[in-house]
């Protein structure tokens, strides 16, 4: 049976050493590759908006079959959102995600393995994370990019008071 948060496990596995770069916001933890080829390179950087939509990538095309449907615009089109570009102002990643048909997005608590984009109050930008699920107090866990992280991505504790929630889950049809 698939369980989707053990295949994020071995996608996060693939990140990198690398610093978070505020710099463009753009950054991934390792090479970006579809239709066999490297449609981004990586730089030493990350940022949780390269880092998340890189580990989409990556999900998508070991553990299913779209890499077949999905075209390069599609892949574009999902890095664009993943910076809260392309009209979807605040939701971004995981609206974009749904709207391909992909699963369901809500502006729901996530549960673990899901996408989010996080707003922290007093904050203008967003935190783009895969939940991670919770510690003991019912605070969530993320693998994103981070300053605090040592290798540049990884699992630790999400920081700040939650002002909006976006998350998408995957619909499990996909999976092999």
């Amino acid at each position: 049976m698939f369980n989707l948060w053990e295949a994020w496990l071995e996608v996060f596995k693939k990140a990198q050493p690398c610093v978070y770069d505020l710099t463009d916001g753009q950054g991934i933890p390792a090479p970006a590759i579809w239709h066999n080829k490297v449609i981004r390179s990586f730089d030493g950087r990350a940022h949780c908006s390269g880092a998340v939509w890189w580990a989409v990538l990556e999900l998508l095309r070991e553990q299913t079959d779209l890499e077949v449907e999905l075209s390069l615009a599609h892949i574009e089109g999902l890095r664009k959102a993943a910076w809260v570009w392309n009209g979807y102002p605040k939701a971004g990643l995981p609206l974009a995600l749904a709207n391909a048909g992909l699963g369901t997005y809500a502006p729901t608590a996530p549960q673990q393995g899901d996408i989010c984009q996080l707003w922290r109050r007093r904050y203008t930008n967003g935190h783009l994370i895969v939940c991670a699920g919770y510690d003991q107090h019912g605070r969530i866990l993320e693998w994103s990019a981070s300053e605090s992280h040592p290798q540049g991505t990884g699992i630790k504790l999400f920081e700040g008071a939650i002002e909006e929630i976006h998350t998408f889950r995957f619909d499990g049809s996909f999976f092999r």
